[in-house]
């Protein structure tokens, strides 16, 4: 019995058949990468942009105290340079920190606008500035709220649950009251490009989470050492350029606001810790200084250089005293040996021989003056051989 043979998987048939549905559909050939590219660039192109942004902070590290010598003491530093700038990445990636860098930024409401093809949102200055109520507002957080801003009117449209909400007010209100939330706004400088373009503007808000945004940010961002130095890379990305700079900037504001306060407190409790340290240094000063005084009291001891001052000023005093003295016995016999010498019309003393603080001296001096002068003066009134001449010398 003969085998049946096995002819080509493809037969030439096959191949016309693929070459008659080419011919016939060259046109889809052509348009299909032009469809797949238009495609894939309208998918590009509703996706938000992401940037990049970074900046560098140097990291000043406290003075060695090592004790130890150089060559140890220089590991001790690198290990505690090192140490520290582990802490401080822990710290610009704190929560407390990234919590006072959003609350300084605004970041409480996102302002969009919608285009035709995608939102774009806005950062910097608010087209108008809303302030929600977060004791009425939690259910409305992260759920996109549109406005429709016309000359009379202010239109409010929003999703929850499923369900769809509108809300018109006044465009000259100051507050809106929906069903989940409350807020209140000043729509003035939008109003007044209303005016000027003549046509309604729309724009997006949203609430936002501020724990939610605040986990965002320190998700986002990433800190680096560069090669073991004391600088460190801070980089965040965003979809917004300019808030991604913005950020940057008020982190190392706060950061170093939060250093310097740090600083602070450290001086602060060093001073206090001084201040008590000389507090009992010179207590413990004064009571040995009580103790000392008490024994000497008990013992009799003297302070030996107080009394020498105080026994060299007295040997003064009764030296000068001596001295005096001794001047004044001279100046009495210096006075004798002249009245013993003085003739009889000469009786009178110079005035360096009296001395003036001895009254007795000069009474004395006086009234022998008086009777010298009696005798000069009956000398020339009476004979030699009167009584009274006699009486006058003796």
């Amino acid at each position: 019995m003969e085998k049946a043979k096995k002819g080509p998987i493809i037969q030439p048939k096959d191949f016309r058949l693929v070459l008659k549905l080419l011919r016939k559909n060259w046109y889809f050939l052509l348009t299909l990468p032009l469809i797949s590219t238009s495609i894939a660039f309208y998918i590009g192109y509703r996706k938000p942009n992401i940037y990049k942004a970074q900046t560098e902070l140097l990291i000043q590290n406290k003075g060695s105290s090592s004790p130890f010598s150089s060559s140890v003491g220089s590991y001790f530093d690198y290990y505690q340079a090192y140490s520290n700038m582990g802490n401080q990445t822990r710290i610009l990636q704190s929560f407390d920190l990234h919590k006072e860098v959003v609350s300084r930024l605004n970041m409480e409401v996102a302002y969009f606008t919608e285009g035709r093809i995608r939102t774009v949102e806005s950062w910097g200055t608010p087209p108008f500035i809303i302030s929600f109520d977060s004791a009425y507002s939690q259910a409305i957080q992260e759920i996109p709220i549109h406005l429709t801003f016309t000359e009379k009117n202010i239109e409010v449209e929003y999703e929850y649950g499923g369900d769809d909400f509108t809300l018109k007010i006044k465009s000259n209100a100051t507050s809106i009251s929906a069903t989940h939330f409350k807020a209140t706004i000043d729509c003035s400088r939008i109003l007044k490009k209303v005016v000027a373009e003549g046509e309604p503007i729309e724009y997006i808000i949203k609430y936002k989470n501020l724990n939610y945004t605040i986990e965002s940010y320190r998700r986002k961002i990433g800190i680096r050492n560069i090669n073991k130095s004391s600088i460190l890379n801070i980089s965040i990305t965003d979809n917004v350029n300019q808030r991604a700079k913005d950020y940057l900037d008020t982190l190392n504001v706060v950061y170093n606001e939060f250093s310097i306060r740090e600083r602070l407190k450290v001086n602060q409790t060093t001073d206090l810790f001084i201040t008590n340290q000389i507090k009992d240094l010179v207590g413990q000063i004064n009571e040995g200084e009580y103790q000392l005084e008490s024994f000497k009291e008990k013992a009799e001891i003297f302070n030996l250089s107080e009394e020498e001052t105080r026994y060299f000023q007295k040997l003064i005093d009764y030296d000068d005293q001596v001295k005096t003295l001794e001047l004044r016995i001279s100046t009495l016999n210096s006075l004798e040996d002249y009245i013993k010498k003085a003739k009889n019309e000469n009786l009178l003393p110079p005035a360096f021989y009296i001395p003036q603080d001895d009254p007795y001296i000069k009474s004395t001096l006086q009234e022998l003056y008086n009777m010298q002068i009696e005798k000069i003066q009956n000398l020339y009134d009476l004979k030699e051989d009167n009584p009274n001449i006699d009486r006058s010398n003796q």
